[in-house]
């Protein structure tokens, strides 16, 4: 008579090296596709390579393994800032970059005394020039055209939405001392999507499965599974009815109901557009808004793109491109502030969107910054003579 204890450790021992086999399979998998095929099948998220930079306490370390060895926490509502006195590079499949900041965790050089106008631009990735080279952002090509009389501080941080902004204008970015500042919007977003502002996640607050998840993402083998199951229309809607595969929410914002669609966050924008004004007018500051156009607002192909994937009927006749612009528009005059929106020059000067990267990045090229930096020019945002 066979021993149950002998049949149960056999057992052990089979599914011990079936696990074993399977790793190993998974591991000859993922190294031939790096050696054979190097990023066919992989796209190579942004990530910080960071070369030095203040220290950061154990505990204030954020939880994203790609880009939050480049950030760190701060008080006030303003969530995060790029790490302070930071050379690193910004790598990905698209780009190779360089990024360093001051002190105060800008993209920006040493801020000094003031001694000429100044202009601080505020807003996210798009301002702080994300994927280019600093001088290329279009905060720094705006101050190369404004000429020597113009001194511009880059204060846009990645991921900030109008929240992050409004707080950062309240207890530090009006120290110093601008004649005006420059908030940007992005029309998704953060006109509808955002509620509140961008938070630091560090590390001990992230669930395993977020982790986990991280560290797929670096996989070539699992980016190739994910890329076929993708590809097949059935297997992609299934995915997606349960919520383990994202959609794009063109549809929602490109609406001729848009105002309807995100009534509640465009309440509370209104109120914090209300209190950005009352700021800069009790420091004597004027303040503009920035509108930066979305890729799907440019390119035709790309929305259609959206929408298939999607597995969404749909009729470009009935799609609002603007929608977002006006209501933004409203807002801004309802309170006094002027907008500028380069959305239809963009549509005419940015061919087959060679302002954006083509990839998985929705940001700028050089290119592109260099048009918002001239749409800023040709606007006015700077009258010679009126300020000191």
């Amino acid at each position: 008579m066979v021993n149950p204890t002998s049949r149960r450790g056999a057992w052990r021992k089979k599914a011990l090296l079936v696990l074993f086999g399977l790793a190993l399979a998974l591991a000859v998998g993922e190294a031939f596709l790096r050696w054979a095929v190097p990023y066919r099948f992989y796209y190579k998220f942004a990530r910080f390579e960071i070369e030095r930079a203040d220290p950061l306490p154990p505990g204030d370390q954020h939880a994203d393994i790609l880009l939050g060895p480049g950030m760190a926490p701060a008080d006030g509502g303003i969530g995060y800032k790029l790490r302070p006195n930071m050379r690193a590079r910004m790598v990905s499949s698209e780009f190779d970059i360089a990024v360093s900041t001051n002190a105060q965790g800008l993209r920006n050089g040493v801020i000094g005394p003031k001694t000429k106008t100044r202009v601080l631009f505020l807003g996210d990735s798009f301002t702080m020039g994300y994927g280019v080279e600093a001088e290329q952002a279009f905060p720094a090509v705006y101050g190369e055209l404004a000429g020597p009389e113009v001194e511009v501080i880059n204060g846009g941080i990645m991921g900030y939405n109008p929240y992050n902004v409004a707080n950062f204008l309240e207890h530090e970015a009006l120290d110093y001392k601008p004649d005006v500042v420059v908030v940007q919007f992005e029309p998704r977003g953060d006109v509808c999507i955002a509620g509140g502002p961008a938070e630091f996640v560090g590390k001990h607050q992230v669930p395993y499965k977020s982790t986990i998840k991280n560290f797929a993402l670096r996989s070539h083998l699992v980016m190739l599974v994910v890329q076929r199951l993708k590809t097949n229309a059935s297997t992609r809607r299934w995915l997606m009815n349960r919520g383990l595969l994202g959609r794009f929410d063109d549809d929602r914002i490109f609406n001729e109901n848009f105002a309807d669609i995100c009534r509640d966050n465009l309440t509370r924008l209104d109120k914090l557009i209300g209190k950005m004004k009352n700021l800069c007018d009790e420091h004597g500051v004027e303040l503009v808004f920035f509108l930066t156009p979305l890729r799907e607002q440019i390119d035709a192909d790309i929305l259609r793109t959206h929408f298939d994937y999607n597995l969404i009927a749909y009729d470009l006749e009935k799609i609002d491109l603007t929608a977002p612009n006006r209501t933004l528009a409203e807002l801004a005059a309802k309170h006094g502030v002027r907008l500028i929106d380069p959305t239809g020059r963009f549509r005419r000067e940015c061919a087959n969107t060679l302002c954006y990267f083509t990839g998985y990045d929705i940001h700028f090229t050089p290119r592109g910054h260099r048009l918002a930096a001239q749409s800023l020019i040709d606007a006015g945002l700077i009258t010679p003579g009126e300020h000191p």
